[in-house]
């Protein structure tokens, strides 16, 4: 989080005068959060000491393609709040940024902290498995957003920085086989460490619930298995799926789920220069350079490459 600041410097002060009048309080201070890349996310603090977030969704081209992403997440907090854990509490929501300039979400501020140097990573991980099933559990009545994929698979290209190249097109022509079938369950859809709070060694809460939808729990696994082998490596990312695995008992899980997480992380695309992500750094894991992730995305590649090959 930054400093401190007045609420003029950081926000719309029509969106500041919205939120104290959805929270009943004055806003006294405004920080940005650390680890958002796709909107601004804001800490206000009232004057009774009371924290809340706020996130401004400014980004054009994303609005464009989801005009609906504060009704959106408004809905799945509400959803989630529903289930047993521990989850922000939607305060108010302006869908079109009628009163804030942008799209806007209110909500309560949860306690924790993210970890990305656990002192336990194996425990750490079974939390993390644990948290995400439970999280797929969720009732799916009615919800009205469904999972789609973030690519094309006939648009997808080999790389240009992998050491590899010829197991990433090879993974990438196996997407063009059709997906696994699955029983569809409630997703957080962009589950990975740094939406994940810790307290006293515990998660004390799951952020960041603008994607929330329904589908194939292995997107989820996917996807956090990606984050993970870039910031640990292979057997970090399989023993998080050993974890699910015995929580989700008899489901299957297919290589495919994780061929089609490295394209929804807009990996396979030759234009692309490799990045290591930005929330890692501002959440204190500064050990990760793009020449060792690199090194770790092709190494979970081999590995996806070896077992396709004996399907």
């Amino acid at each position: 989080m930054s400093s401190q600041s007045s609420p003029n410097s950081v926000c719309p002060p029509n969106a500041i005068r919205w939120s104290e009048a959805a929270i009943g309080q004055k806003v006294t201070n405004v920080s940005e959060m650390a680890g958002s890349t796709s909107a601004i996310v804001l800490s206000l603090q009232t004057e009774d000491g009371a924290e809340y977030v706020l996130r401004l969704f400014t980004l054009k081209d994303w609005l464009k393609l989801e005009p609906d992403l504060a009704r959106h997440e408004a809905a799945v907090l509400t959803r989630v709040a529903q289930s047993r854990l521990q989850t922000p509490e939607l305060i108010a929501y302006d869908e079109m940024g009628k009163h804030t300039t942008h799209p806007a979400i209110l909500m309560s501020k949860l306690k924790g902290k993210v970890e990305l140097m656990p002192p336990n990573l194996d425990r750490w991980l079974a939390q993390l498995a644990g948290t995400l099933y439970q999280i797929n559990q969720i009732p799916i009545d009615e919800f009205g957003w469904q999972y789609k994929h973030w690519f094309k698979p006939k648009e997808l290209s080999t790389p240009a920085w992998t050491s590899v190249p010829k197991v990433f097109t090879e993974l990438k022509d196996y997407l063009l086989q059709p997906a696994p079938s699955f029983t569809p369950q409630f997703l957080h859809r962009d589950y990975h460490p740094a939406n994940v709070l810790w307290e006293n060694d515990e998660i004390s809460g799951v952020v960041d619930w603008v994607n929330g939808c329904v589908g194939p729990a292995m997107v989820d696994v996917a996807h956090c298995r990606l984050n993970l082998a870039g910031l640990y490596g292979v057997d970090a990312a399989d023993l998080f799926l050993e974890e699910w695995l015995a929580l989700a008992g008899s489901e299957s899980y297919s290589v495919w789920w994780d061929i089609a997480g490295i394209a929804n992380g807009d990996l396979f695309d030759s234009n692309k220069v490799l990045e290591v992500y930005t929330g890692w750094g501002d959440f204190g894991k500064h050990d990760v350079s793009v020449e060792l992730l690199a090194k770790r995305l092709d190494n979970f590649a081999i590995s996806l490459h070896r077992k396709a090959s004996r399907k």
